[in-house]
């Protein structure tokens, strides 16, 4: 199982896993062999392809903030091109926020909203490589603090944030660009680069 092991290694410039090789960025909704349809509905039914990425659903609590979290997972998107250029990229809809119980094949980016009360809402990005991988917590919008930097494979990454001062959710979204670089940082990390 990679772990935190797998992260310090990568950030010491050493990676026990090679890095793949660079396969056409392809936007789907699904690259691979869908899982079996008798998981819950927030379980993706695809865990991506070996060197692609798999962009998760942003977990949040209100459905009435989907709209917001599409735009999120849809920075992610921006991000983590970026970040690893002519990656094949599975984007998945609403609601598959986790992986398989085998994890993803891919590196696994996501993101969680943040909610206190109807208006105060925070934002997380959490990334992990590829298997049954803990997940980088990174904070994103509002004013956070960190119990852990890393939540176990497939636990709510949210139990690690305790958030101090949150923005408007209606805000979130314009003040994503400011730690835009920390998410790209955290993809990168992921992929031993």
């Amino acid at each position: 199982m990679k772990h935190l092991a797998f992260l310090l290694l990568a950030a010491c410039g050493s990676s026990s896993t090679p890095t793949p090789t660079t396969t056409p960025t392809t936007t789907q909704t699904d690259l691979s062999t869908p899982q079996p349809s008798g998981d819950a509905p927030e379980i993706s039914r695809s865990a991506g392809v070996d060197g692609g990425i798999v962009i998760l659903w942003p977990r949040m609590k209100d459905k009435a903030l989907s709209p917001i979290a599409a735009q999120i997972q849809q920075r992610l998107v921006e991000i983590a091109k970026r970040a690893l250029p002519g990656r094949a990229v599975d984007i998945r809809p609403e609601p598959e926020r986790v992986c398989p119980r085998t994890g993803c094949k891919a590196i696994a980016i996501g993101a969680g909203l943040l909610q206190n009360g109807g208006e105060a809402c925070a934002v997380i990005a959490f990334v992990s490589a590829s298997g049954p991988s803990d997940q980088m917590i990174v904070p994103w919008v509002g004013d956070m603090i960190l119990k852990a930097p890393v939540a176990a494979f497939r636990e709510p990454p949210e139990s690690q944030v305790q958030v101090k001062d949150y923005a408007r959710c209606t805000t979130v979204v314009d003040g994503l660009a400011a730690r835009e670089k920390d998410v790209e940082a955290a993809i990168k990390l992921a992929a031993g680069i």
